[in-house]
């Protein structure tokens, strides 16, 4: 392997965004990756508006091309009662993980990023910014950016510990052809009323459907018994793919998101949002921050500076997840839900669905979502008494 200027631990969103970014500047960039792409991820591979503006910055070639299926609406559900819907509003986007992250490494590989596939981080050795593969090569930079996920293996070199999953969200997830379900989806479902601080949903695909559940793991213990129970509400029956399962960091970032010159960004940060289950468009945020900051730090010739360079840009993100970690608790608790569910299966102007869909859209701020949906709900009322 060459000598490189940066690793890049990870392929996905956070790692292509940042080697992109960071070829583009002229560096010389390693992007290593334990699977062969591309490979299968876990993920309902809904995009955002967010996602949208995100890859719009960082990569050249048309959003059009990394989007499966648009939609332009959602159906809620509580269990198997229908509650509401709205159609025609502002657009939400789906994409197969499996294409998306191999569509946006390749444009980092066109852009001049080295990748490596089948190369398993065994260690990482924070004070001579080296990783050593499974194999025993040792390779050097001046720079590493961990985008290796929730169980990142250069987050655990910066800050040893037991990895602790009742932080941390599950998910239970299958992906079916279309014709398994015998109606046609063409708005996502979101399900209510199946996990405790959480949801279930169904995303449409061109050739398929994404059906998954998620949760906090603290508060689920049997989701795996959740989930088959809503497969056979769907289906009838328990389909015959296999069921996958993930650990989400929602609402559970790091604090310093590093440490001198080694940064993590995306899942192995913790940068994913509790309400919307957003991470995708802030993976591809902070990898391009992370990208950024590096660039600062070399034009300085000083290495150890990315850290704090990274953290002034890194808190865009962070105080959007602080806001969404206060936010959940007007959803997610059952009196709350109650409240909600109620208005969703009664509210005739869609009022509470169109914030949602505006969030998700990027077209509302949070502090706005939470007065509308104080408003719409109902909740203000019963906080002024």
């Amino acid at each position: 392997m060459e000598k490189c200027d940066v690793i890049v631990v990870g392929a996905g969103p956070a790692g292509s965004s940042a080697a992109c970014v960071l070829a583009r500047s002229g560096l010389r960039v390693a992007v290593l990756d334990k699977a062969s792409f591309p490979r299968t991820k876990v993920c309902g591979g809904l995009l955002s508006g967010r996602a949208e503006k995100m890859y719009t910055g960082i990569f050249s070639r048309p959003w059009e091309e990394a989007v499966e299926y648009t939609s332009h609406g959602v159906c809620f559900f509580h269990k198997d009662r229908f509650l509401s819907k709205l159609d025609k509003h502002s657009p939400l986007y789906f994409t197969s993980r499996d294409f998306f992250d191999d569509f946006l490494l390749s444009q980092a590989r066109a852009a001049g990023a080295h990748f490596f596939q089948g190369s398993r981080v065994r260690r990482v050795d924070a004070e001579s910014t080296s990783v050593i593969l499974e194999g025993g090569e040792k390779l050097d930079a001046r720079y590493i950016i961990g985008a290796d996920g929730v169980h990142s293996v250069v987050s655990r070199a910066l800050f040893p510990g037991k990895f602790i999953s009742k932080k941390l969200a599950v998910a239970n997830e299958i992906e079916v052809p279309r014709a398994k379900l015998r109606r046609d989806v063409t708005l996502p479902e979101i399900y209510f009323g199946l996990v405790h601080w959480g949801y279930g949903w169904i995303f449409p695909k061109r050739d398929s459907l994404t059906v998954g559940i998620a949760g906090y793991h603290q508060k689920n213990r049997n989701i795996r018994e959740n989930f088959t129970q809503f497969l056979s509400l769907v289906f009838g029956h328990i389909p015959s793919e296999a069921i996958r399962a993930h650990y989400l960091p929602i609402g559970h970032y790091r604090k310093i998101p590093g440490r001198r010159n080694i940064l993590l960004s995306g899942d192995a940060a913790g940068l994913v949002e509790p309400v919307t289950g957003e991470g995708i468009a802030f993976a591809m945020q902070s990898g391009m921050f992370a990208a950024d900051a590096i660039i600062a730090a070399e034009k300085k010739h000083s290495p150890d500076s990315a850290i704090d360079m990274y953290r002034s840009r890194y808190q865009e993100i962070t105080k959007i997840i602080d806001t969404a970690n206060k936010l959940k608790y007007l959803i997610y608790p059952e009196f709350f839900q109650k409240i909600l569910i109620r208005k969703l299966a009664t509210s005739k102007n869609k009022s509470l669905i169109k914030n949602h869909l505006d969030l998700i859209a990027d077209t509302v701020t949070y502090p706005k979502y939470f007065l509308n949906l104080m408003k719409r709900s109902g909740s203000l009322r019963w906080f002024r008494r």
